[in-house]
């Protein structure tokens, strides 16, 4: 397998288009999957973030998936409000634990936007380790549901009016671990000219989740 493969995997509307880049094979690899801003305003896998992420795991030895959400490229369906993209990150997560044979252990998520609000809710499935970019609002009710033991890693832009910290203050209550909180100086929601700053910080937090995870 190359380091760089376009994929189809079965979801609930249909295909869903993912772009897988591999940088190893073999039984102890790490995965992380990628989530793209919101499909309505443009957000696709080729976003310079998600692409940024994709770049940096790649040069830590990390393996990514990054999909379109349904509508998107060439994943079937049309949006649906969160809830069938909701559905979409959860059918990759499944994919590589039955299909690859991997882990909790070994997968992580990571999302910019609206994306990252799906990698948020994604925690309430599965006990992986989320990194989240530019998080916007998102459902205050998951409260109910995510799991404490969840590992999450927030960036946000110094003048990204869009992030909703009183919310995400009682979120992180709930957690056994307080998330890790990396505040980027000069830039608002776009990361514009900081993108490799958000790619260093999600390969320094995934490199130490995995190291952490597949200790124990």
């Amino acid at each position: 397998m190359s380091d760089l493969d376009s994929i189809l995997i079965p979801g609930k509307s249909g295909s869903i288009e993912a772009v897988m880049k591999q940088p190893a094979t073999g039984d102890n690899i790490n995965w992380v999957i990628i989530c793209h801003p919101h499909p309505l305003m443009g957000g696709d896998l080729t976003n310079p973030i998600v692409r940024v992420i994709a770049d940096h795991l790649f040069e830590k030895s990390i393996s990514t998936l990054a999909l379109n959400f349904r509508g998107v490229g060439l994943s079937s369906g049309s949006y649906d409000n969160g809830i069938g993209e909701l559905e979409d990150a959860l059918s990759v997560i499944d994919y590589l634990k039955t299909s690859q044979g991997i882990s909790n252990g070994k997968i992580g998520i990571a999302g910019y936007s609206f994306g990252a609000r799906i990698a948020l809710e994604t925690t309430s499935y599965y006990n992986i380790a989320a990194f989240l970019v530019g998080l916007t609002k998102f459902d205050t009710e998951i409260h109910k549901s995510i799991k404490p033991s969840t590992e999450l890693s927030v960036v946000i832009g110094e003048h990204d009016n869009r992030f909703d910290s009183e919310t995400f203050d009682y979120i992180s209550s709930k957690l056994s671990t307080k998330p890790e909180i990396n505040v980027i100086r000069d830039t608002d929601h776009f990361f514009s000219g900081k993108e490799s700053l958000v790619g260093s910080f999600a390969s320094n937090f995934f490199t130490n989740s995995f190291r952490h995870r597949n200790s124990l």
